[in-house]
């Protein structure tokens, strides 16, 4: 816990948009890391906040993905195991909307399936499962437009109505 109340700190001299407490223990953890293997997180932290495009409604998270191409790999393989850099290089290239997450699940021999997993706030939502990642990114951007759409015909509906009168 103690790294993480370090990390939000610095972090929320650099900008307080990203000490969100939903997703600063992960991102904390990838700057320890990365000022492990030598680097001056930071900096980093700086360079990625200078990309035009938005942070989104969780900042945190974007820019953890997006921090994944600032670090050599082969340094990072060695502190955080190969296998994570390549899941953090190839989600780094798909821009998911805020809250939405790829895994990917499978059994050896065969070609893996990604499923599409929301964060809800008090659990993760299962939303699908497809055969590449493309696809599987396709399918958080039109849930994520569903519920958009949703809330608002909620937002701009009316309070119920009062059936007319019966004629007698």
């Amino acid at each position: 816990m103690a790294v993480a109340q370090h990390w939000a700190a610095e972090l929320r001299r650099v900008d307080p948009r990203l000490a969100d407490p939903r997703d600063i223990a992960a991102l904390s953890n990838y700057l320890q890391r990365a000022q492990a293997a030598g680097y001056d997180p930071l900096s980093n932290v700086r360079t990625a906040l200078k990309d035009p495009r938005p942070l989104g409604d969780r900042p945190a998270q974007t820019l953890t993905y997006r921090l994944a191409d600032s670090f050599d790999q082969q340094r990072m393989a060695d502190s955080f195991g190969s296998q994570w850099v390549a899941q953090q290089r190839n989600d780094a290239g798909l821009d998911l909307p805020s809250g939405y997450r790829l895994v990917s699940s499978g059994v050896p021999g065969f070609a893996p399936k990604y499923q599409v997993l929301r964060d809800t706030g008090r659990a993760e939502q299962f939303i699908g499962m497809r055969d590449s990642r493309t696809e599987a990114a396709g399918l958080a951007h039109l849930h994520h437009s569903r519920l958009q759409a949703e809330r608002s015909s909620m937002a701009n509906r009316c309070g119920p109505t009062t059936p007319p009168a019966s004629r007698r």
